[in-house]
């Protein structure tokens, strides 16, 4: 998995820190010998030496710390800082979310790359939030399926983690071979992205998980243009909500792909609410844009509602009908107007893309 969220290039603990000089700088400012001001003026500049210890120097040339509590501080690293996670190196840091962050790291004992997302300073915390974090790991960990993101290894100490299969490319809301392309996707493309899609939520739905977060940032395409389903954070399991989503007015999800029933909490949610937010990514890979947009999220949610279901081939005439038809029926509103399951729409998409691609062959051979 390979996720970025940039923080203030250089930054301790920012992309090209470590996390062991973010622990340090939060240390340091805990125990009142910085301050966060003081902290940012040891900021990494391109070409510094980072971690621990080379904070500590730059704090220390700055003249923020003396050269005895430099050395001091040095010969306690180990004592303030832990072991860090045992069986990995941390490389990079490529993400940022509330609660966690992501590293790129190796696990030693394999050599093999993960995402390790980890919650730093958090096994003192709150023990539900460390719970939920865990208990979602283990339950992902359990869901194996070629389309979807793995999760690997997950523990608790020396606080919260959990490593995920590393994917050396962006998602494809980010990905250049996605956004800056000189032609749109074409058919055959766009029937692959549904046919793989489906397919991992077949392995989903079989097992009682709604996703509830597909969208472009959550899929990854891969070099031999095979297409992984990632992000299982706001997934529903076995109609129990982690996040406790039903509280009045209150819509988990992203708003440019939420189905109806979604936006309105309306119990219970099932597959078919998967298969909306397919039909709208489709609907953005073919056309480069999202069916329905507005100021805020209430004009996107009342779009939803009340816009009929724009027609794919006003934007797209080279699109067959068959498959217009098909991603025109997975965006409808009513959830009974849909295809009744992911494995009705792994069908219809794979006679999609084996009749494109044999009139791509045909074509071909002329």
């Amino acid at each position: 998995m390979n996720q970025s969220n940039p923080d203030k290039p250089g930054s301790p603990g920012g992309p090209g820190g470590t996390l062991e000089e973010q622990r340090l700088g939060e240390w340091l400012v805990r125990n009142l010998l910085v301050d966060k001001g003081e902290l940012e003026l040891a900021t990494a500049r391109p070409g510094d030496p980072m971690g621990a210890d080379a904070l500590l120097q730059r704090l220390r040339l700055r003249g923020l710390i003396t050269n005895h509590q430099a050395r001091r501080l040095g010969e306690s690293l180990d004592s303030l800082l832990g072991q860090g996670i045992p069986g990995y190196e941390l490389i990079d840091r490529i993400g940022q979310g509330s609660t966690a962050q992501v590293f790129k790291a190796r696990h030693l004992g394999t050599d093999r790359l993960v995402a390790l997302k980890v919650m730093p300073g958090r096994a003192g915390g709150p023990s539900s939030e460390v719970q939920k974090f865990l208990a979602l790991a283990r339950a992902w960990a359990r869901v194996r399926h070629p389309r979807i993101v793995q999760v690997l290894d997950a523990g608790e100490r020396p606080f919260p983690f959990c490593a995920l299969e590393y994917l050396p490319v962006p998602s494809m809301e980010r990905d250049p071979r996605v956004i800056k392309r000189s032609t749109p996707f074409s058919e055959r493309d766009l029937a692959r992205v549904g046919l793989q899609v489906s397919e991992a939520l077949c392995c989903l739905h079989g097992k009682g998980v709604v996703h509830r977060d597909i969208k472009p940032a959550n899929l990854f395409l891969l070099e031999d243009g095979s297409i992984l389903v990632g992000d299982l954070g706001l997934a529903l399991w076995n109609k129990v909500d982690p996040h406790q989503a039903r509280e009045r007015g209150l819509a988990l999800g992203s708003p440019y792909y939420m189905p109806p029933e979604q936006i309105a909490n309306d119990a219970p949610l099932d597959g078919r609410a998967d298969l909306y937010a397919l039909g709208i990514t489709l609907f953005q890979l073919a056309t480069g844009r999202v069916p329905y947009s507005g100021d805020n999220p209430d004009q996107v949610y009342q779009h939803h509602f009340e816009t009929p279901v724009p027609r794919l081939n006003q934007g797209r005439p080279d699109l067959s009908a068959a498959f217009c038809e098909t991603v025109s029926n997975l965006m409808a509103k009513d959830a009974r107007h849909r295809p009744a399951s992911a494995e009705v729409v792994v069908e219809l998409f794979g006679r999609i893309e084996a009749r494109a691609r044999l009139e791509g062959g045909a074509k071909a051979g002329r």
